[in-house]
């Protein structure tokens, strides 16, 4: 099933379709010029229906052709641009969107779907450059504000997010996207209650769509709300969303680290507490780098400082060591605890010998 902004992408194109068609019928004065548009609007309207029908590659094909005929022609690098967006090819996307607003910088379906793409392509700069100067020419468009929102999120700039946002919304009340992604802006404020309240608006707008859902449970989870996470967990898992297994991973790994982080104020001297805290804090997806490894390693010393012999607290530190590719230090711990326990080094010697299991990117991820 399309979603909302593929559907708009669609009615833009069939939009400039029929207009096209009006254009052509309207100026029938030289015949050979007639048969041209007659054949660039065959192209145009072939390019639209391959698109409904999902067919990109053909799209595509039947837009470029319409170029060639006539290299003048807006509509048909839009056309040209959603086949290639529906392809996820938002570098070629992005470049035909630029030839359409070169050729007819007033329309502005162009700009709307270019700041999609270049957000998508990491380049989110261009996109609130792009929608500032849609923005002076529709003013009330309530996209453009949303995509400017968007484009500000992706460029960290929180507070001319919010209000980019807020004003989608006021000019159009009922917009699910804006009221979600509002909500997470919000939360990246540290407006934890406006959050709550943009993802329940959201939700009441649309009850059916799982994405606020989601985003509310990740944010109670951060604050520690767990009942209420779980009883929208239960939801996520009524509405058969692929997301719910992952919330119910993240509850559980937060709830562990919470009770890890309870058990250490309580009895701050226990060497087992500030163990199980180390292996909480261990605990996440394999191609994030966050700085967790670090943070737990700290916990492990503790645990060894109280206790110094403590055979898996060298095992865990070990561990941590190899996570941060950290060889010399793990094998270290590794001949610490040949003397001690030896299952537990053996063990820690396959884990040097098959390396770190972090496999993406490192990443600074939002302040929590």
């Amino acid at each position: 099933m399309l979603g909302r902004f593929a559907v708009l992408i669609l009615a833009a194109v069939n939009l400039t379709t029929n207009a096209m068609a009006l254009h052509v019928f309207q100026n029938n004065s030289s015949a050979p010029n007639d048969r041209k548009q007659a054949e660039v609007r065959a192209a145009i309207e072939a390019g639209t229906t391959k698109l409904e029908q999902g067919k990109y590659d053909e799209a595509r094909r039947s837009f470029e052709k319409a170029i060639k005929l006539d290299p003048g022609q807006h509509e048909a690098y839009y056309g040209l641009a959603a086949a290639h967006y529906f392809q996820f090819s938002y570098k070629s996307a992005s470049e035909a969107l630029a030839k359409a607003i070169e050729i007819a910088p007033r329309w502005l379906a162009p700009y709307l779907l270019k700041a999609e793409v270049d957000i998508g392509l990491g380049q989110p700069g261009h996109a609130e450059e792009a929608m500032m100067k849609a923005a002076q020419m529709y003013p009330r468009s309530p996209h453009v504000q949303y995509w400017l929102g968007c484009a500000c999120w992706a460029l960290r700039k929180y507070e001319l997010a919010a209000d980019a946002l807020n004003k989608a919304i006021q000019l159009k009340p009922d917009y699910f996207e804006a009221h979600c992604k509002l909500g997470e802006v919000y939360g990246l404020l540290k407006r934890d209650e406006d959050a709550i309240a943009s993802y329940n608006k959201a939700i009441a707008l649309n009850p059916s769509n799982s994405e606020s859902f989601f985003h509310l449970c990740l944010l109670y989870i951060k604050l520690k709300d767990f009942t209420a996470a779980r009883e929208k967990l239960n939801t996520l898992k009524k509405l058969n969303s692929p997301n719910a297994d992952i919330i119910k991973l993240y509850v559980e790994r937060a709830e562990k680290l919470d009770r890890a982080e309870k058990a250490v104020r309580a009895k701050p001297d226990d060497p087992s507490a500030h163990l199980e805290l180390g292996i909480a804090t261990m605990e996440g997806d394999s191609w994030v780098w966050d700085g967790r490894h670090e943070r737990a390693k700290k916990f492990f010393q503790e645990a060894l400082r109280i206790k110094p012999d403590y055979a898996e607290a060298h095992f865990w530190l070990g561990f941590c060591y190899v996570e941060l590719e950290d060889k010399e230090s793990a094998r270290r711990e590794c001949e610490t605890l040949k003397g001690m326990n030896n299952q537990l080094a053996t063990k820690l010697e396959r884990k040097i010998k098959e390396g770190t299991s972090l496999k993406g990117i490192k990443v600074k991820l939002p302040d929590k």
